[in-house]
């Protein structure tokens, strides 16, 4: 859609803070991703949700909408969980991360050994696949 490509170039101009990433390898996905303070995915029009896990993986917290398959199972370390995703709710939780501190204890919530691996996630999206 044409205005929704307008309206992200002009983010763009406006502002530093919000970029366009364009075809990465992994490793430069990887460095931005750990080069962030947090993982904003507030959609649940996008499937099954990776990006929430592979951000906590690499130790970067993650503001998210509660509805996303992947992290249904999961516990809220590391999390801020949107239960509806509005401006409000989401300028509010990227005010969170700008409190002194903040970003840090959700990072030091993060527990690598309670997020699935790649073969349990592949197993959970089969089966989210075929509900």
């Amino acid at each position: 859609d044409k205005a929704y490509i307008s309206r992200l170039l002009e983010l763009t101009n406006r502002s530093k803070l919000f970029q366009i990433h364009n075809i990465m390898s992994d490793d430069q996905m990887r460095e931005l991703i750990q080069s962030s303070w947090a993982t904003i995915f507030c959609s649940s029009a996008e499937g099954y949700g990776l990006p929430p896990l592979e951000s906590l993986w690499l130790n970067v917290p993650v503001i998210v909408a509660d509805d996303v398959p992947s992290i249904e199972h999961l516990g809220d370390n590391g999390m801020v969980r949107l239960k509806e995703v509005t401006k409000e709710s989401l300028a509010d939780a990227v005010r969170q991360f700008l409190k002194p501190g903040f970003r840090d204890r959700k990072a030091a919530e993060i527990d690598i050994n309670s997020l699935p691996t790649w073969k349990k996630m592949a197993q959970e999206i089969a089966t989210w696949v075929q509900s």
